[in-house]
Protein backbone atom coordinates (compact mmCIF):
# COMPACT_ATOMS: atom_id res chain seq x y z
CA UNK A 1 0.00 0.00 0.00
CA UNK A 2 1.25 3.31 -1.23
CA UNK A 3 2.31 5.90 1.89
CA UNK A 4 -0.23 8.22 0.56
CA UNK A 5 -2.94 5.94 0.95
CA UNK A 6 -2.24 5.22 4.41
CA UNK A 7 -4.37 7.24 7.31
CA UNK A 8 -1.85 9.34 9.18
CA UNK A 9 -3.65 9.56 12.27
CA UNK A 10 -4.26 6.17 12.74
CA UNK A 11 -0.35 6.06 12.72
CA UNK A 12 0.22 9.36 14.72
CA UNK A 13 -1.97 6.86 17.47
CA UNK A 14 0.10 4.09 16.77
CA UNK A 15 3.59 5.49 17.33
CA UNK A 16 2.35 7.31 20.29
CA UNK A 17 0.97 4.22 21.99
CA UNK A 18 4.44 2.64 21.44
CA UNK A 19 5.88 6.03 22.86
CA UNK A 20 4.44 5.62 26.24
CA UNK A 21 4.14 1.88 26.10
CA UNK A 22 8.04 2.25 26.07
CA UNK A 23 7.97 4.67 29.93
CA UNK A 24 7.26 2.57 32.69
CA UNK A 25 6.37 6.21 34.70
CA UNK A 26 4.48 7.69 31.87
CA UNK A 27 5.11 10.56 29.49
CA UNK A 28 3.55 14.31 29.58
CA UNK A 29 2.10 16.18 26.46
CA UNK A 30 5.24 17.91 25.92
CA UNK A 31 7.24 14.95 26.21
CA UNK A 32 4.89 13.56 23.08
CA UNK A 33 5.45 16.02 21.15
CA UNK A 34 9.07 16.41 21.24
CA UNK A 35 9.26 12.67 20.89
CA UNK A 36 7.08 12.95 17.79
CA UNK A 37 7.88 16.65 16.08
CA UNK A 38 3.89 17.03 15.78
CA UNK A 39 2.08 19.96 17.13
CA UNK A 40 0.72 20.39 20.49
CA UNK A 41 -2.68 20.73 19.97
CA UNK A 42 -2.48 17.46 17.33
CA UNK A 43 -1.07 15.48 20.09
CA UNK A 44 -3.64 16.70 22.71
CA UNK A 45 -6.40 15.41 20.36
CA UNK A 46 -4.75 12.06 19.56
CA UNK A 47 -4.32 11.02 22.99
CA UNK A 48 -7.66 12.57 24.09
CA UNK A 49 -9.43 10.26 21.45
CA UNK A 50 -7.27 7.04 22.77
CA UNK A 51 -8.09 8.08 26.36
CA UNK A 52 -11.57 7.95 25.21
CA UNK A 53 -11.55 4.52 23.68
CA UNK A 54 -9.33 3.35 27.42
CA UNK A 55 -6.37 2.93 24.89
CA UNK A 56 -4.15 5.38 27.50
CA UNK A 57 -5.31 6.81 30.70
CA UNK A 58 -3.63 10.13 32.43
CA UNK A 59 -2.30 9.71 35.58
CA UNK A 60 -2.44 13.17 38.48
CA UNK A 61 0.94 14.10 37.30
CA UNK A 62 -0.32 14.61 34.11
CA UNK A 63 1.15 11.64 32.25
CA UNK A 64 0.34 9.38 29.97
CA UNK A 65 -0.08 5.33 29.93
CA UNK A 66 -1.35 2.35 28.87
CA UNK A 67 -5.12 2.17 29.18
CA UNK A 68 -6.52 -1.22 30.04
CA UNK A 69 -8.06 -1.51 26.54
CA UNK A 70 -4.65 -2.54 25.50
CA UNK A 71 -4.03 -5.36 27.42
CA UNK A 72 -7.96 -6.27 26.68
CA UNK A 73 -6.84 -6.93 23.26
CA UNK A 74 -3.64 -8.43 24.45
CA UNK A 75 -5.56 -10.92 26.80
CA UNK A 76 -7.54 -12.27 23.83
CA UNK A 77 -4.64 -13.62 21.24
CA UNK A 78 -4.09 -17.25 21.00
CA UNK A 79 -0.58 -16.82 22.42
CA UNK A 80 -1.41 -14.81 25.58
CA UNK A 81 -4.10 -17.51 26.33
CA UNK A 82 -2.16 -20.09 25.74
CA UNK A 83 0.84 -18.09 28.05
CA UNK A 84 -1.81 -17.73 30.55
CA UNK A 85 -3.07 -21.61 30.66
CA UNK A 86 0.78 -22.48 30.87
CA UNK A 87 1.42 -20.82 33.98
CA UNK A 88 -1.34 -22.14 35.56
CA UNK A 89 -0.47 -25.79 34.74
CA UNK A 90 3.54 -25.46 35.42
CA UNK A 91 2.50 -24.57 39.38
CA UNK A 92 0.20 -27.43 38.94
CA UNK A 93 2.86 -29.52 38.19
CA UNK A 94 5.40 -28.33 40.09
CA UNK A 95 3.37 -30.38 43.25
CA UNK A 96 4.02 -33.46 41.67
CA UNK A 97 7.62 -32.84 41.33
CA UNK A 98 8.59 -30.85 44.44
CA UNK A 99 11.93 -31.66 44.10
CA UNK A 100 12.33 -31.09 40.52
CA UNK A 101 12.94 -26.94 39.17
CA UNK A 102 11.19 -26.80 36.22
CA UNK A 103 10.93 -24.93 33.17
CA UNK A 104 8.93 -23.90 29.87
CA UNK A 105 10.55 -22.44 27.12
CA UNK A 106 10.33 -22.29 23.30
CA UNK A 107 12.22 -21.37 20.18
CA UNK A 108 12.04 -17.85 19.17
CA UNK A 109 14.32 -16.65 16.72
CA UNK A 110 17.70 -17.77 16.99
CA UNK A 111 17.22 -18.19 21.00
CA UNK A 112 16.20 -21.08 23.38
CA UNK A 113 14.05 -18.32 26.01
CA UNK A 114 13.07 -19.47 29.09
CA UNK A 115 9.22 -18.82 29.93
CA UNK A 116 8.36 -19.54 33.22
CA UNK A 117 10.55 -21.33 36.12
CA UNK A 118 9.76 -22.76 38.75
CA UNK A 119 12.31 -23.86 41.62
CA UNK A 120 12.23 -26.08 44.94
CA UNK A 121 13.64 -23.26 46.94
CA UNK A 122 10.45 -20.93 45.78
CA UNK A 123 7.14 -23.36 46.49
CA UNK A 124 4.35 -21.02 44.67
CA UNK A 125 5.95 -18.44 42.63
CA UNK A 126 5.70 -18.88 38.82
CA UNK A 127 9.49 -17.38 37.73
CA UNK A 128 8.91 -15.28 34.48
CA UNK A 129 13.20 -14.97 33.71
CA UNK A 130 12.33 -12.65 30.67
CA UNK A 131 15.78 -12.44 28.75
CA UNK A 132 17.47 -16.00 30.01
CA UNK A 133 18.18 -18.30 27.40
CA UNK A 134 19.21 -21.62 27.38
CA UNK A 135 22.81 -22.31 25.48
CA UNK A 136 23.05 -24.86 22.73
CA UNK A 137 25.11 -27.94 23.33
CA UNK A 138 24.71 -27.56 27.18
CA UNK A 139 21.10 -27.12 27.87
CA UNK A 140 18.84 -30.34 28.11
CA UNK A 141 15.97 -28.07 26.25
CA UNK A 142 17.80 -26.73 23.55
CA UNK A 143 19.48 -30.01 22.42
CA UNK A 144 16.29 -31.53 22.70
CA UNK A 145 15.35 -28.90 19.80
CA UNK A 146 18.46 -28.82 18.37
CA UNK A 147 17.91 -32.57 17.38
CA UNK A 148 14.12 -32.59 16.52
CA UNK A 149 13.99 -29.01 14.35
CA UNK A 150 17.73 -29.09 12.51
CA UNK A 151 16.57 -26.46 10.03
CA UNK A 152 14.79 -24.59 12.74
CA UNK A 153 18.00 -24.39 14.84
CA UNK A 154 20.54 -24.02 12.14
CA UNK A 155 21.00 -20.05 12.72
CA UNK A 156 21.16 -20.85 16.86
CA UNK A 157 24.43 -23.12 15.90
CA UNK A 158 25.68 -20.27 13.27
CA UNK A 159 24.91 -17.66 16.56
CA UNK A 160 27.09 -20.25 18.94
CA UNK A 161 29.42 -22.22 16.71
CA UNK A 162 30.62 -25.84 17.50
CA UNK A 163 34.37 -24.78 18.08
CA UNK A 164 33.74 -22.40 20.67
CA UNK A 165 30.77 -23.45 22.87
CA UNK A 166 30.98 -27.18 21.86
CA UNK A 167 33.87 -28.59 21.85
CA UNK A 168 34.78 -28.47 25.15
CA UNK A 169 31.95 -30.46 25.88
CA UNK A 170 31.57 -32.92 23.44
CA UNK A 171 34.98 -33.20 21.93
CA UNK A 172 33.97 -33.42 18.43
CA UNK A 173 31.04 -32.43 15.94
CA UNK A 174 30.35 -36.49 15.35
CA UNK A 175 29.81 -36.61 19.25
CA UNK A 176 27.27 -34.48 19.29
CA UNK A 177 25.38 -35.70 15.87
CA UNK A 178 25.56 -39.04 17.51
CA UNK A 179 23.83 -37.45 20.90
CA UNK A 180 21.30 -35.61 18.67
CA UNK A 181 20.50 -39.11 16.74
CA UNK A 182 19.47 -40.44 20.02
CA UNK A 183 17.15 -37.79 21.14
CA UNK A 184 15.54 -38.71 17.77
CA UNK A 185 15.27 -42.13 18.84
CA UNK A 186 13.78 -41.84 22.13
CA UNK A 187 11.92 -38.84 21.69
CA UNK A 188 13.29 -36.82 24.28
CA UNK A 189 16.83 -35.61 25.97
CA UNK A 190 17.95 -36.50 28.93
CA UNK A 191 21.55 -35.33 30.30
CA UNK A 192 23.24 -36.39 33.81
CA UNK A 193 25.86 -34.08 35.49
CA UNK A 194 27.79 -34.45 38.65
CA UNK A 195 25.28 -32.95 40.93
CA UNK A 196 21.87 -32.83 38.53
CA UNK A 197 19.43 -34.60 36.06
CA UNK A 198 18.74 -32.71 33.30
CA UNK A 199 15.89 -33.75 31.24
CA UNK A 200 13.77 -32.23 28.32
CA UNK A 201 10.31 -33.15 26.46
CA UNK A 202 8.65 -31.49 23.34
CA UNK A 203 5.97 -29.66 23.31
CA UNK A 204 3.49 -27.83 20.09
CA UNK A 205 5.05 -25.03 18.20
CA UNK A 206 8.85 -25.20 19.13
CA UNK A 207 8.34 -24.96 23.14
CA UNK A 208 10.30 -27.74 25.55
CA UNK A 209 9.55 -28.61 29.22
CA UNK A 210 12.66 -29.13 31.19
CA UNK A 211 13.17 -31.31 34.90
CA UNK A 212 15.86 -30.41 36.53
CA UNK A 213 16.84 -32.70 39.39
CA UNK A 214 19.51 -33.48 41.84
CA UNK A 215 21.80 -36.74 40.65
CA UNK A 216 20.96 -40.03 42.51
CA UNK A 217 17.81 -39.69 41.91
CA UNK A 218 16.15 -42.27 39.13
CA UNK A 219 14.04 -40.64 36.53
CA UNK A 220 10.44 -41.94 36.33
CA UNK A 221 10.18 -41.44 32.64
CA UNK A 222 6.54 -42.61 32.87
CA UNK A 223 5.51 -40.23 35.21
CA UNK A 224 7.65 -37.31 33.23
CA UNK A 225 5.92 -38.50 30.07
CA UNK A 226 2.23 -38.59 31.33
CA UNK A 227 2.92 -34.87 33.12
CA UNK A 228 3.96 -33.43 29.74
CA UNK A 229 0.83 -35.27 27.96
CA UNK A 230 -1.34 -33.58 30.39
CA UNK A 231 0.10 -29.69 30.46
CA UNK A 232 0.46 -30.09 26.74
CA UNK A 233 -3.74 -30.57 26.99
CA UNK A 234 -3.54 -27.91 29.66
CA UNK A 235 -2.23 -25.40 27.59
CA UNK A 236 -3.00 -26.14 24.36
CA UNK A 237 -6.40 -27.64 23.89
CA UNK A 238 -7.64 -25.37 26.51
CA UNK A 239 -6.60 -22.61 24.69
CA UNK A 240 -8.23 -23.36 21.58
CA UNK A 241 -11.68 -24.26 23.20
CA UNK A 242 -10.93 -20.28 24.79
CA UNK A 243 -10.92 -19.32 21.34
Amino acid sequence: MPNSELVQSLLRGADLLKLISSSPEGLRLSELCAATGLKKSTVHNLMRTLCFRKFAVKDEHNRFHIGPAVQEIADGTPAHRKLRHARSAIQKLRTSFPDCTITLSALVGAEVRCLFRVTPFKPGVVQLPGGRCFLPFVSASAILLQSLYPQKTAALEQQYPFEEYGAGLWGSIENFSAAKEKVVQDGFCCRFSRDMVLAAFPLPEYHVLGFHFPAGTEPDLNKFKNAVAEFCCAVWENSEVDG
